[in-house]
């Protein structure tokens, strides 16, 4: 007859308990990376005086986004996309030297990729005037 109360059943219990849970929040935490670092690539580009802004925004949903331009008193745009993805709150910024014309500006998310165009401000041509001292 076997000897049942000789082996502890619990002995690997909680090592086996701790490995698991150990590898499912590291599992967890490089898919959060992941995403952090495909939310730093944003690919910019001007064409045709148009600027194109790229970013991949996989799992985000078109009612959980907005993306905002904001006209900076020093020149430039700035443009501020928020985001909800499951539990996880997207927030970033990318400060451009271009001014932007916003109210012709699209932002369009298709395929988890998120492309705002906006045609470029051309900027104003300084000048000088030199006054007559009277």
């Amino acid at each position: 007859m076997p000897d049942l109360f000789s082996k502890d059943p619990f002995k690997n219990f909680f090592g086996d308990l701790q490995r698991e849970s150990s590898s499912l929040f590291a599992s967890a935490e490089e898919k959060l990376t992941e995403a952090k670092q495909a939310l730093n690539k944003v690919n910019k580009s001007v064409a045709d005086g148009v600027l194109t802004l790229e970013t991949d925004l996989p799992g985000v949903k078109k009612k959980d986004l907005t993306v905002s331009l904001t006209e900076l008193a020093d020149a430039g745009t700035r443009v501020v996309v928020l985001g909800q993805r499951g539990e996880t709150s997207i927030k970033f910024g990318v400060t451009l030297v271009e001014r932007l014309d916003e109210t012709n500006a699209v932002a369009e998310l298709s395929n988890g990729v998120l492309k705002i165009t906006a045609p470029v401000i051309s900027s104003p041509v300084l000048k000088t005037t030199e006054l007559k001292v009277v």
